[in-house]
């Protein structure tokens, strides 16, 4: 803006190259970066001061999400564990939806469509321009899945409007929750052109869903700012561990084949060890929700001794079983999740935070290693909940 006295949009002047020749033609000397993403600093020569004496450059204090070597470091990972990874791979999927038409994602795709338009008003054909998608990050050919590298500029209240649409039983090979987050905490606006945030949303839709149909696995995303990417080392074991660990987004080991091993054979069946808990009744039903009447009920947690040394994989609590401000019992509760090795689903009661005197009913979820979170909201309309009824 101050040498051009106005300021140039991204589709003008998007930086790289560019950057260097229009700094260059100004008399700026741009001298490239070797430091490969680290923190240190190296001499770099630079013009002398009014005393006649060199400066050297301050080293950064932090890492930028747009470090090169970074994606350069995911691909030799990516490498190193399939063997083969494929940067700016092209596939030929169209970017209109009608393209899709008769698919098994196109009620998703047409849904996801519909927020972006409504959002500001822009239409699929107005940001969808071009034809093809343009190349992923990364292509790993075999076991078959792409790749996404997501800087901030990804996480846009579109974006959010599209991972809201997407169906909950849609495979992912990334938490749509997570990235909603982030959109929600970084809330980034591109408005050059006017419709880039809706076309930067549509075009991630389209690498999330369209994987479905090719008889690919789920496309994965890493987010830039996890981790510092380029000190990770290929050839350290302990880095291909951690990396995948990223990558798999906590899914089991077996669920991506690795270079050189067998993929697993596919299960015809399978037993999930669920534990339900039912409170006894003492009283008469209190009538309300909150249960806070003179029959209202404070189910005992129950210990590790009442499941008899059995394995089981989660445990199943019903609705209204606590109070989500209630810290003693959540504390018991975390006790049990850690001694059993397994996640607890309980179903809780959790006041309005908009004070408009209405309860809610939630379900939280106590994890082994201590932590929790609120899975699901629902305003309640019952009279009580259902482990307080007579019946």
């Amino acid at each position: 803006q101050i040498a051009t006295g106005k300021c140039l949009r991204p589709d003008q002047f998007s930086g790289g190259t560019e950057s260097i020749r229009f700094l260059g033609s100004r008399g700026f000397r741009v001298v490239e970066c070797t430091c490969g993403g680290t923190l240190h600093s190296h001499p770099v020569p630079t013009a002398p001061d009014s005393s006649g004496t060199s400066r050297r450059p301050v080293a950064p204090t932090r890492h930028s999400e747009r470090c090169r070597e970074c994606k350069i470091r995911v691909r030799e990972l990516l490498e190193r564990i399939y063997g083969t990874c494929l940067p700016n791979h092209r596939f030929r999927w169209p970017t209109d939806l009608t393209a899709y038409s008769g698919t098994s994602i196109h009620p998703a795709l047409r849904n996801v469509a519909s927020a972006l338009e409504t959002f500001r008003g822009f239409a699929v054909s107005d940001f969808a321009r071009s034809a093809m998608l343009a190349p992923c990050d990364f292509w790993i050919p075999q076991p078959g899945f792409v790749v996404e590298f997501d800087e901030s500029q990804h996480f846009t209240n579109p974006r959010k409007l599209g991972l809201s649409a997407y169906p909950h039983e849609q495979p992912l090979g990334f938490s749509a929750k997570r990235w909603i987050g982030l959109c929600e905490h970084h809330d980034v606006k591109d408005n050059h052109p006017p419709y880039r945030d809706e076309q930067r949303a549509w075009y991630d839709t389209l690498r999330d869903l369209v994987p479905s149909i090719e008889r690919s696995q789920p496309t994965v995303r890493l987010y830039a700012r996890d981790l510092t990417w380029c000190s990770l080392d290929p050839d350290k074991g302990d880095d291909r561990q951690r990396f995948s660990a990223l990558l798999h987004q906590r899914r089991p080991p077996s669920s991506r084949t690795m270079a050189g091993t067998r993929a697993p054979a596919v299960r015809t069946a399978s037993t999930v060890r669920v534990a339900m808990v039912f409170p006894q009744l003492t009283r008469k039903a209190s009538n309300g929700v909150p249960p806070s009447g003179p029959g209202a009920q404070r189910p005992v947690v129950p210990t590790a001794t009442s499941f008899a040394g059995e394995t089981v994989d989660f445990v199943l609590f019903p609705e209204g079983y606590i109070n989500s401000s209630d810290a003693k019992r959540s504390a018991s509760l975390t006790k049990l999740a850690s001694e059993l090795g397994a996640p607890l689903l309980v179903g809780a009661i959790d006041e309005d935070p908009h004070a408009t005197g209405r309860a809610r009913q939630v379900l939280l979820r106590f994890e082994p290693d201590g932590s929790s979170s609120l899975l699901y909201t629902k305003h309640s309309t019952a009279k009580g909940v259902a482990f307080e009824k007579q019946d």
